[in-house]
């Protein structure tokens, strides 16, 4: 059991790796147990509640907070490396190649040296949590629109705005074909071009969470206390399970 007295609330989910549970606290605290056993290894005041899910990869590990930082440290140690203002409300860090992607509630998606926290570049007009890609970042505008960021240089490279409303859902990503939700409806768009949808299936109530993909099967979970499994492909609904609650997470497989 992994346990820490007034560290306030967890919203976010761990980064879990072979050796360590990180944990970020709303009482401006980030945190790194020991997996086996869940001792406390070492802790880290930050300036604002950590209330996103970290990332770690290889000897380092990221966080983010809900006024505007992103944090990079040593796993082992808990060293501090860098901070990073993004000036607002932070989703969760993404990474590759060396290179971390915040977005903020002010509408900016950022890249960032993951070894020095120097920014590369900065888009302006998005700032959903960002979703890696080949060639792109995807991201969301608080009105809904899909964006397509090239990684290179951060310029837009497609933007798809159909029919969305506020609330568009984080994005899941494979076999290029990005599925998010947005109201009652499932949406699958070509993300090499955005050029409208592949499919769209329509559900009786919002989603409960973002969708996840398991191969060729989109998994969501729906506010009408179901988990739905759609076929990647065509859209179509192969199955669901009912849970008899709301559930507040996407499934993990």
């Amino acid at each position: 059991m992994y346990e820490l007295e007034n560290a306030g609330s967890v919203e976010g989910s761990p980064a879990v790796t072979k050796d360590y549970v990180f944990v970020g606290f709303s009482n401006n605290l980030f945190v790194c147990f020991n997996r086996e056993d869940g001792k406390l290894l070492w802790k880290y005041e930050t300036k604002g509640p950590v209330t996103t899910t970290p990332l770690a990869h290889d000897d380092m590990v990221y966080c983010t907070t809900s006024n505007g930082y992103c944090y990079a440290f040593k796993s082992e140690s808990g060293t501090f490396k860098w901070r990073f203002n993004v000036l607002s409300k932070s989703s969760s860090p993404a990474y590759e190649k060396d290179v971390i992607y915040v977005g903020n509630d002010r509408q900016c998606t950022y890249a960032i040296n993951a070894k020095n926290g120097d920014q590369i570049w900065r888009y302006i007009g998005a700032g959903g949590q960002p979703v890696i890609g080949e060639l792109r970042i995807y991201t969301s505008e608080k009105i809904g629109t899909v964006v397509a960021i090239d990684k290179r240089n951060g310029h837009v490279d497609w933007e798809f705005r159909g029919h969305l409303i506020e609330g568009t859902t984080d994005f899941a990503l494979d076999n290029n074909t990005l599925v998010f939700g947005n109201g009652t409806t499932v949406f699958a768009l070509d993300s090499r071009s955005g050029e409208g949808f592949k499919w769209a299936k329509e559900l009786r109530h919002p989603l409960a969470s973002p969708p996840i993909m398991v191969g060729n099967v989109v998994y969501i979970t729906c506010l009408d206390n179901n988990i739905y499994a759609l076929d990647l492909g065509y859209g179509d609904e192969l199955g669901k399970i009912e849970l008899g609650f709301t559930p507040n997470s996407s499934p993990a497989f």
